[in-house]
């Protein structure tokens, strides 16, 4: 049997990116192209210090930094629009500022209307002393910036290696040195007071490394204030769906250098347990030569129990590093389930999701079988109906995704719904 496997794409409004500093040692290039690929957005905003001409280095310019720009255009040719907008270590990009090419467009500043609020966008440099002033310390820091990250990227393998947890020495530095503390809090405030006397909503930058979003109110108003934050360390981006702002945070957990599958039980959705931990891989192999197992996984997709050809719930995990594709059971087999072979059968599922009554409402009057399945796939309940039929809390009295199957002279017709109480 053939499998195919979809990955759904989170679908948002916007996505802001800022500081990925391309070209450079510290660029988090893997995990960056791994985000751009989990996202459906219609539109991206790179809001500075992309690609970073200051510190570029060939050296440093891997196959996944060839990859993030292959996606960005596969979003373009797909009509998203990606806005450039240009920062302080890509400056050199402002000699062609306001080029516009099928869905991509260079610029020092956007400004966006969003759901009838003003958000105003820039990468932020414009408002820094520092750069203003004292440009060449600036340089001078980046620098030392550098040779922080590449002394913390070592640290961290041998952490990973050893099991630890990862550590940061400049966000610890930032953190705790007062100088530090006040000039991002001095920024943010400049920032504020400007968008402010522009009668702005919203005010979105990059620059400081900082992820944040927050209210700041002075004596003449209010703003809300975002950051992107970075992909050197923070490895954040701000994401706005559904007329609301937030932080992406990328996981950096290591499960997946690791390798493996952690499975919880979500039976109650708002109370998820462990249960079990799950490797294919062999640390005794070598990757190299290919022995090592499973390796870094990577897509995943759920075939439920009535969807099965074995009746039993299937995991289908593909793994990028060894390019290899496993399957797991799961949970109890479930009753036998013919294949629908013909049309399906035209229904409503409403509401969905619910916390009290289901109702299944048919398009005919025919008399059809109705069986439903229970999140660990075993079925809890089988009658037959014609029109419709309400399944009330005395049925569907487990919190999780149920599924259902619908049967009439051969049409056979599944789905699922979602009880939340």
């Amino acid at each position: 049997m053939n499998f195919v496997i979809l990955v759904k794409r989170r679908e948002l409004d916007i996505v802001v990116i800022s500081d990925t500093h391309l070209g450079t040692i510290g660029s988090q290039s893997k995990e960056l192209h791994k985000y751009l690929k989990s996202i459906d957005p219609k539109k991206i905003i790179l809001n500075g210090d992309i690609i970073d001409v200051w510190q570029f280095s060939k050296r440093k310019w891997d196959k996944y930094h060839t990859k993030i720009i292959g996606q960005l255009l596969k979003f373009i040719s797909k009509g998203v629009e990606v806005h450039y907008i240009v920062g302080n270590h890509d400056e050199s990009f402002r000699r062609f500022l306001n080029l516009e090419l099928d869905g991509f467009k260079i610029s020092n500043k956007l400004k966006l209307d969003l759901d009838g609020q003003k958000a105003w966008f820039f990468h932020g440099d414009v408002f820094d002393v520092t750069m203003q002033h004292s440009r060449w310390i600036t340089r001078l820091g980046g620098y030392s910036y550098d040779a922080l990250i590449f002394l913390n990227s070592t640290m961290n393998r041998i952490l990973t290696l050893l099991g630890r947890d990862k550590i940061s020495f400049s966000k610890t530095v930032k953190n705790k040195v007062k100088a530090a503390v006040s000039y991002i809090n001095k920024f943010e405030v400049t920032v504020a007071e400007i968008a402010i006397h522009n009668n702005y909503d919203y005010v979105v930058c990059g620059h400081i490394h900082q992820p944040c979003i927050k209210t700041i109110t002075t004596k003449k108003g209010s703003v809300q204030y975002l950051n992107s934050g970075d992909w050197i360390e923070n490895l954040t981006a701000l994401e706005y769906k559904n007329k609301a702002w937030t932080i992406f945070q990328y996981d950096t957990s290591g499960l997946e250098r690791v390798g493996g599958i952690v499975s919880y039980d979500i039976t109650d959705p708002t109370n998820p347990t462990f249960a079990n931990y799950i490797t294919t891989r062999d640390f005794g192999g070598n990757p190299e030569e290919g022995t090592s197992g499973d390796l870094a996984p990577e897509g995943l997709a759920f075939i439920p129990s009535i969807q099965s050809p074995n009746n039993k719930a299937l995991l289908v995990v593909t793994f990028e590093v060894s390019g290899s594709v496993s399957i797991f059971e799961l949970g109890q087999p479930a009753v036998n389930v013919e294949e629908s072979t013909q049309e399906s059968i035209a229904l409503q599922v409403y509401p969905n999701p619910s916390n009290t009554d289901v109702t299944f409402r048919l398009n005919n009057t025919e008399v059809t079988e109705l069986t439903i399945y229970n999140p660990m796939g075993s079925i809890i309940h089988n009658h037959q109906f014609n029109g419709s039929t309400t399944l009330g809390q005395d049925i569907l009295n487990t919190a999780g995704v149920h599924f259902y199957q619908l049967s009439n002279q051969g049409k056979v017709t599944t789905g699922k719904f979602i009880i939340t109480k």
